[in-house]
């Protein structure tokens, strides 16, 4: 519940940055993300791990017809996000349902693919999972990428947010997988920095 007497505008950030996974990472800014999904005409998308849900506002304000999200970490402020926005074809799935749950996705569905990756140094569960980032890449990473992509129109847009700096080590191997194996197109990075350029995150994108 938010404070009462907190004005509308507040709510949002409210909803997301209040919660206590939020020092561990860098979520998408939903200026960002607005910024994107007009740039490219987004209006029928999907985003395979949704996070904490600011790529769904801003899908909201840029006018985009429908908005798909998965919650693989059951993460709560999808609900209340949901409720304050009241759209029909806004829809976040349930906890646990990923993009490798079989029949969870719809394919040649979407126009836009807009997500981020759980890294591998991001959780100590992945450390405990794979051998290294290697294994990582090729039993993760790449699956995700590939059933993401299924989901995607002849032509549509597949963009992956690097959340941090640390993880851009992966461009490279994730940009060679989506343009020799899935047969995409690199269209470029946009980064996303401060204002002091203290650091920049990364933001691919591909076409189908």
């Amino acid at each position: 519940d938010t404070d009462a007497k907190m004005p509308d505008r507040f709510y949002l950030n409210e909803a997301i940055y209040k919660l206590p996974e939020i020092k561990r990472i860098k979520p998408m800014r939903i200026s960002t993300a607005l910024a994107i999904f007009r740039y490219f005409n987004s209006k029928v998308i999907l985003d395979p791990n949704g996070e904490f849900f600011g790529r769904m506002m801003a899908a909201a304000i840029s006018g985009a017809t429908v908005y798909h999200a998965l919650n693989p970490k059951g993460y709560l402020c999808a609900d209340e996000m949901i409720r304050f926005l009241n759209k029909p074809n806004f829809y976040v799935a349930g906890e646990g349902i990923d993009i490798f749950t079989p029949n969870v996705v719809e394919e040649n569905a979407y126009d836009t693919i807009f997500t981020n990756l759980i890294f591998f140094e991001e959780e100590e569960e992945n450390k405990k999972r794979y051998r290294d980032e290697n294994d990582w890449l090729k039993k993760y990473a790449y699956n995700f990428i590939a059933n993401s992509v299924k989901a995607l129109v002849k032509g549509g847009y597949f963009i992956l947010y690097f959340s941090d700096h640390r993880f851009t080590k992966y461009t490279r191997p994730i940009s060679e997988y989506c343009v020799r194996i899935l047969e995409m197109t690199f269209l470029g990075v946009i980064a996303v920095s401060k204002s002091d350029l203290e650091f920049a995150n990364a933001i691919l994108v591909w076409r189908k």
